[in-house]
């Protein structure tokens, strides 16, 4: 069984709270190998590489952890400490562990973290940005309770995600889900729902169906 093998069953343990604890514990063991090839020559653990870095970052997505936002940005800086280079499944873990925090006291700053690494996404020449990461960040304007805030945001993400072809049907509904209806209406009249095949074809053109 590979260690990557054990961290994505961790991952998969959202009922255990103490599940993401044993990725993180692992992924430090893992950091901290340092034998020829990437693995420690005494107990043969292999050193992290992107997947593994991510499916921690899933992990605390996963979780029900408070500080989840927080600890997911740090395991994300750890990828770059490392030399790694994120892909779009670092951002899209790291922005739906963002957009799932139900903790107040923490919304702020999980919406800050969010936007900060959408923007590093946007100017990034290696990671393609793609509709799940505007779907997570449509969820994550959720994180703002003030309508006129969100409202902006939804406006300038909708109307990126239609000019570079990203429109689908999950991002419709996650915008049904958190567009204040004053919103809804501006962009799509008075209809309650639209399906994105009824749209303008051009704002689907980049939609890949599968995940590579």
């Amino acid at each position: 069984v590979s260690y990557n093998t054990v961290l994505n069953a961790w991952k998969r343990c959202d009922y255990d709270d103490d599940a993401v604890l044993n990725a993180v514990s692992l992924l430090a063991r893992m950091a901290t190998a340092g034998g020829a090839g990437g693995r420690d020559d005494e107990d043969d653990v292999p050193r992290p590489d992107v997947v593994s870095f991510n499916t921690v970052i899933g992990a605390y997505a996963n979780s029900h952890r408070a500080e989840k936002a927080r600890r997911a940005a740090v395991i994300f800086d750890k990828l770059l400490e490392e030399g790694l280079e994120p892909d779009t499944f670092s951002y899209a873990a790291l922005i739906n562990a963002c957009a799932s925090t139900d903790v107040d006291e923490e919304k702020r700053n999980a919406l800050k973290i969010a936007m900060t690494a959408y923007d590093r996404l946007r100017v990034s020449a290696d990671v393609d940005i793609n509709h799940y990461i505007y779907g997570a960040m449509i969820k994550a304007c959720r994180l703002t309770e003030d309508e006129d805030e969100r409202i902006d945001l939804l406006r300038m993400l909708f109307m990126r995600c239609c000019e570079e072809g990203y429109l689908d049907a999950s991002v419709l509904k996650q915008l049904r889900f958190t567009a204040p209806r004053r919103l809804w209406i501006e962009l799509f009249g008075d209809e309650e729902e639209n399906r994105s095949e009824e749209l303008h074809p051009e704002w689907s053109r980049n939609v890949v169906n599968s995940r590579s």
